[in-house]
């Protein structure tokens, strides 16, 4: 898959590095994209989000400081604040 490709979403390396998504989840969002009348990326993106804010187990303070790495280096600040709301809505980012 070429350069161009991976970035299209503008996924920073911490979402590969710390296995939030994988090559597969890219190629399906790529799939869809480019069988999709919906070319907004931001709603893929998103659907990232998403997928971490639901699969994730964030009582490991690990992955709590792997998010946090992920989020501090993604310029798109709505989309991982809303993120993080869903987080502390559903009680899975606690303080502890």
């Amino acid at each position: 898959m070429s350069k161009e490709k991976e970035n299209l979403f503008q996924y920073n390396s911490e979402w590969f590095e710390f296995n939030f998504i994988n090559q597969e989840f890219l190629e399906t969002q790529l799939k869809i994209f480019t069988e999709s009348e919906n070319k907004d990326i931001e709603h893929y993106k998103w659907s990232a989000y998403i997928k971490v804010v639901k699969e994730e187990n964030f009582k490991l303070k690990e992955r709590k400081i792997e998010f946090l790495k992920l989020i501090e280096h993604d310029p798109n600040e709505h989309l991982w604040k809303g993120a993080i709301a869903i987080l502390i809505e559903m009680k899975k980012f606690d303080q502890t």
